[in-house]
């Protein structure tokens, strides 16, 4: 249904981009909706059924029972895979435990400071009811070492003692005199956020091990959205227009320049609407959605190429519906420094 009847001329362009055929030649078979097919003011539905007044009481009585309730906004708990081992409590232990381990392989002897500042941030993190993400990267990338993988942990998550503790940073906070707050505090509301860097080489198999490892798994979508350029490009296929002449048409900016025959007015018309439209879905560059259900509870998946689930949500989306995503990231830098080594040999 269009939001207005204006709207139906660009209803067809973009079914034809949708479809890849020349407007001329979109049938109706192609989803095509009809000029009718639109939103109709209310003095107008009165109007069509003035003869049918129990109707509209009717529809009134039920639009008035009607409730619609979504559990968005950080008052609700968060959506995420809660608990690692399967009690809150456990996982706290667990995450104790792992932090003192690696006092002695990171420090040897533990440099004054070291357990208050220990203490402050497992507190924290208790209290914000972060503890099974932790252990969560902790255990992707206790896999990713057992598998012979470099990585690299960075962002504000570098601020964090527990993190370098659980080797899930290199860089020693108390060293730096890094702030914890700035990665977590009791007062942030946006998730904390590791950065993951793997070779573009291990990324999938770290992938497969994920999806392997935890049941309820999806990589994060993204919509990309029309611009100008490809807006003009995809309007030109559609109508039938020239490559060279689709270049040039897609140069043009209004304000700066013109189009001077209507069939390029009408084409930077169309773009201006199409702006900033969905064109497709996509995939985020790394996010891992890891959740406490099924991710079809929340939301449709697709599954492009790889074969990987991928939920039809951007960040932002799943930021405001309560997920911390996950980034697991692919870089070429490392898989260089790796053959690199390869080449070198034992030293």
């Amino acid at each position: 249904t269009l939001m207005d009847a204006a709207d139906w001329d660009l209803h067809r362009v973009l079914r034809a981009i949708h479809h890849n055929v020349l407007l001329s030649k979109l049938q109706d078979a192609h989803d095509l909706a009809m000029p009718t097919d639109c939103m109709q003011a209310s003095e107008q539905v009165f109007a069509d059924f003035e003869s049918y007044t129990e109707l509209l009481y009717r529809s009134a009585a039920l639009l008035d029972v009607c409730r619609l309730h979504f559990e968005i906004g950080p008052q609700y708990p968060h959506k995420n895979l809660s608990r690692y081992t399967g009690h809150e409590d456990l996982d706290y232990r667990l995450l104790c435990y792992l932090a003192h381990k690696g006092i002695p392989s990171r420090y040897g002897n533990p440099p004054t400071g070291l357990e208050d500042r220990l203490h402050k941030e497992l507190s924290i993190i208790r209290q914000k009811r972060y503890v099974a993400y932790f252990l969560i990267n902790w255990k992707i990338l206790k896999y990713a070492r057992a598998s012979d993988f470099f990585y690299v942990g960075r962002g504000s998550g570098a601020n964090s003692l527990v993190a370098y503790l659980l080797f899930i940073t290199d860089v020693d906070p108390l060293e730096l005199d890094l702030y914890f707050e700035r990665f977590i505090n009791l007062y942030r509301r946006n998730p904390p956020d590791f950065d993951l860097d793997f070779s573009w080489q291990d990324r999938d198999e770290v992938l497969h091990y994920v999806f392997r490892r935890f049941p309820n798994v999806a990589l994060l979508g993204t919509h990309v959205c029309y611009r100008h350029r490809s807006a003009v490009r995809e309007l030109c296929k559609v109508m039938g227009i020239p490559r060279e002449e689709s270049d040039r048409l897609a140069s043009i900016r209004g304000g700066h320049q013109q189009a001077e025959d209507g069939l390029g007015r009408m084409i930077e018309d169309y773009a201006r609407r199409m702006q900033d439209m969905p064109a497709h879905h996509s995939i985020h560059a790394g996010g891992v959605l890891i959740t406490d259900q099924s991710v079809l509870n929340y939301t449709a998946c697709f599954r492009p190429p790889k074969g990987f689930p991928t939920a039809m949500m951007d960040m932002h989306d799943a930021e405001d519906l309560g997920f911390h995503k996950f980034d697991l990231l692919s870089q070429r830098g490392l898989a260089k420094i790796k053959d690199t080594l390869r080449g070198l040999g034992p030293v």
